[in-house]
């Protein structure tokens, strides 16, 4: 199946996701939007599991005009055979980039009103949704039962031609809204690492988790446990070197399971990741997921030596984290790490992780785009997205 993605807010890491858990490379993309070739999974089920797509559907169709009344045969056909009765609720969004884009929307902004005329004229009732932006947002989309009583139409709009999608899946905003905000126990003065970058994550390891363990050695409040546990890790292990940070963790994993939701068997321990041999067994994790300690919160006063003296410790820090828990992974066992990019004044500072890793026997394990960085505009602080494997 031909497949289109909506992608988050960093495109390369949730296509480096998408082809971790599909094994499909995009074969398009512009911006925020993607085509895939050969997509063997279900959709539903992926848009589920990812923490960085917004939207997902399959390609039904090419054109290479604009008429308006082509699209709208061609869309009002798909739509009755979709949903052969009843009233229908559908929307329209175009995507792409540059000036082809607008001349495309305005093009087609007379299309959905055409549909729905064309509709009526077949004497069906259709409800023809909107929003103040120029697309449908996941949230208009799953508000409105556009994916269960009609449907969001997708024109892609590509140098040649423009691709139809219809949309299948949408990111759930209320879910990863409340698992964010509603757990009980979060500290946002301290930095923590955000949900769906943590299931992102938690995905780049390949591993659908069915009877496999993941253990986060700089765990926090516990965020990459909850997202390992609801998909599919039998066992999720944490440990802090603060002993609040492990009774935080517990708490939302308590909270989590009074709700119904998936988790993993839960294995805690109060100490520092270069004592791990002291709490879990050799060849414990069949993988390490975790964003490692970022240094001193910033405050955007810090002078570049201030910077290079921070690096220097957190580079030790490493060297002795992962010398010890190599021994806690199994061999083949993968590494997913969240390191720290320090700025000042715009210029990058990078804690030479993939150098000490491999150093210690680690193997570089590069996802399908170079230079994975989470961060946000004028951040300090942003996040180096790094995997590594142990030789079997």
């Amino acid at each position: 199946m031909q497949m289109f993605a909506l992608l988050g807010a960093h495109p390369d890491l949730s296509i480096a996701e998408i082809t971790t858990l599909t094994q499909a490379s995009p074969s398009w993309q512009a911006g925020q939007i993607a085509i895939f070739d050969d997509v063997e999974t279900n959709v539903e089920q992926l848009q589920h599991r990812l923490g960085g797509t917004q939207k997902l559907g399959a390609i039904i169709g090419t054109v290479t005009t604009t008429d308006v009344d082509e699209l709208t045969a061609f869309l009002v056909s798909d739509l009755v055979n979709e949903i052969p009765e009843g009233k229908l609720n559908f929307g329209l969004s175009v995507y792409g980039e540059g000036q082809r884009l607008l001349d495309v929307r305005e093009a087609t902004r007379n299309l959905g009103l055409e549909m729905k005329t064309h509709l009526k004229e077949a004497n069906r009732s259709a409800r023809y949704v909107i929003s103040r932006e120029a697309t449908l947002s996941s949230v208009v989309v799953m508000k409105n039962g556009l994916l269960t009583k009609g449907a969001e139409y997708v024109l892609i709009v590509r140098e040649s031609d423009i691709a139809i999608g219809r949309t299948v899946a949408v990111q759930n905003v209320d879910d990863w809204s409340h698992r964010d905000f509603d757990r009980p126990r979060r500290n946002a003065k301290q930095g923590m690492l955000p949900p769906k970058l943590a299931r992102m994550m938690v995905n780049l390891t390949g591993l659908d988790g069915h009877g496999k363990t993941i253990l986060d050695p700089f765990c926090g409040s516990g965020t990459v446990l909850m997202e390992a546990g609801l998909v599919g890790f039998s066992k999720v292990a944490g440990g802090d070197i603060n002993a609040v940070a492990i009774s935080d963790t517990h708490i939302n994993q308590e909270w989590l399971e009074k709700q119904g939701m998936q988790t993993g068997e839960l294995v805690t321990y109060i100490g520092q990741a270069k004592d791990v041999a002291q709490y879990l067994p050799q060849q414990f994790a069949d993988a390490i997921v975790t964003e490692t300690y970022l240094g001193r919160p910033r405050h955007g006063t810090e002078s570049e030596r201030d910077i290079e003296e921070a690096i220097a410790y957190l580079s030790t820090l490493y060297e002795e984290s992962f010398a010890a828990l190599k021994n806690i992974l199994k061999p083949g066992g993968v590494v997913v790490i969240a390191a720290p990019v320090h700025f000042v004044n715009e210029k990058p500072f990078y804690v030479p992780v993939t150098d000490i890793l491999q150093k210690l026997g680690y193997t570089p394990a590069p996802t399908a785009c170079d230079n994975l960085l989470y961060r946000h505009k004028d951040q300090f602080v942003g996040r180096q997205i790094l995997r590594f494997k142990l030789p079997q």
